[in-house]
């Protein structure tokens, strides 16, 4: 095949496809920005209550985490460019029915609710659809680099998103027109990510599993069990995301409208200052697969104890400018580290169980968001934004000194691959 090079697949400068993947994938993520933004501010203008918002971004977190196994399983049985099509253009009609009852005056908590949920019931199909995706359609040897250009890109545009947001809510009063146009925008950027995404022809190189429901689950734990190292370092990354997505998710903006007295654009800038900080992690990643002579396993520690102390200083910080700092560092250790990881989970697998693989990645991952968000939200009618960040970032050192001395996960490297293809 014209293109092809000497290991016989194509460079990825002439991967039509991936190219598609890619940009596909990047006018998704500047949307979904825009209601990371919206959605804590939407919440805060319908109601002043911090439970409220915690309990409304668990009502995304919590479907996304029941539902993602089987959505693993549909993706195993189906085609992915199906289910991901399916998913963003349910989402499309979503986001506009929220964006239309906002512009009117016609939202309520209880409507919001209900829309939140079902997007994150189709997010539980979006996440193994998008993650089999780019491995059905590149070679194994390609997938570190391909991950590093497709989550750069993504950086960008979730740089992008954020600012995008700011000026468009802007320094002054929030309203229900900016708020609905911020809607708009992310509903309108699944429906122009479906159409490239038509585009895309994959060639199945391996038959769709037939079996039942209970069949796949039962063959895609004992899968996922039998194999200690990929068990032990997904239920570690599920505990860190514990001590992170509920104070940050839900203590951010209360953070900064409480504590910093700031308005809805800082959120905005401190959240493009944060994805600034991933780009250039994915950048490092995708350049420089190892951190000096450390295993995968140590980086990851490393990683996270930084994001730890960050989360800690935060506390600590009253002024806008050292907040835009301490979210840039984090964002520095958690976009390299997430390239190497998700390039070693994507590798512990074959094609046929890729799709389930990843759903209960994902599953363990994000399995405690909700309930972190819930927590978090609740403390908050007891403490302040302050206190919340001082225990999650303390709470995320002493796991990970933990995890080093007790567990083998320091010594997993990058290049390790367990799975034997029993199935």
């Amino acid at each position: 095949m014209t293109g092809m090079n000497k290991n016989g697949y194509l460079p990825l400068s002439q991967h039509k496809p991936f190219h598609r993947l890619c940009l596909s994938s990047v006018i998704s993520g500047w949307g979904d920005q825009l209601t990371i933004i919206g959605l804590p501010w939407l919440v805060l203008f319908l109601t002043d209550e911090s439970w409220v918002l915690g309990l409304v971004l668990s009502l995304f977190s919590l479907p996304m985490s029941l539902f993602i196994l089987f959505g693993g399983i549909v993706v195993d049985r189906f085609s992915e460019k199906k289910v991901l099509l399916s998913a963003k253009y349910i989402n499309f009609f979503l986001l506009l029915i929220l964006s239309m009852l906002l512009f009117f005056d016609m939202l309520t908590l209880t409507i919001l609710s209900l829309l939140i949920f079902i997007v994150g019931v189709s997010a539980a199909f979006t996440i193994p659809a998008a993650s089999s995706f780019l491995p059905s359609i590149v070679a194994k040897v390609q997938l570190q680099t391909a991950n590093s250009i497709g989550i750069s890109l993504r950086t960008v545009i979730s740089w992008l998103g954020p600012l995008t947001a700011a000026f468009i809510i802007g320094t002054d009063k929030v309203t229900a027109s900016t708020l609905s146009l911020v809607f708009i925008l992310d509903a309108f950027s699944f429906l122009f990510s479906a159409i490239i995404l038509h585009g895309i022809v994959i060639k199945s190189k391996v038959k769709k599993t037939v079996l039942n429901v209970r069949e796949s689950f039962v063959q895609s734990f004992s899968f996922f069990w039998q194999h200690k190292t990929l068990r032990l370092i997904v239920i570690y990354v599920g505990i860190v995301s514990f001590f992170i997505t509920g104070p940050i998710g839900v203590g951010l903006p209360i953070y900064i409208k409480n504590e910093l007295k700031e308005s809805a654009d800082s959120l905005g800038f401190l959240m493009s200052s944060q994805a600034l900080g991933i780009f250039l992690g994915v950048v490092l990643a995708g350049k420089f697969s190892k951190v000096g002579g450390l295993s995968m396993g140590i980086t990851l520690l490393i990683a996270d104890c930084i994001v730890g102390i960050a989360i800690t200083f935060l506390s600590l910080n009253s002024q806008l400018y050292i907040s835009f700092v301490l979210l840039f560092l984090i964002g520095l250790v958690t976009g390299y580290s997430q390239v190497i990881l998700i390039t070693w989970v994507q590798q512990q697998a074959s094609p046929h169980m890729l799709g389930r693989l990843m759903s209960i990645v994902m599953f363990i991952v994000m399995g405690l968001a909700p309930l972190s968000s819930v927590i978090s939200g609740y403390l908050l009618i007891y403490i302040s934004t302050i206190t919340l960040f001082s225990l999650a970032g303390v709470s995320l050192i002493i796991t990970t000194l933990l995890v080093f001395i007790s567990t083998q996960i320091a010594t997993i490297d990058k290049d390790e691959v367990e799975f034997t293809d029993m199935y």
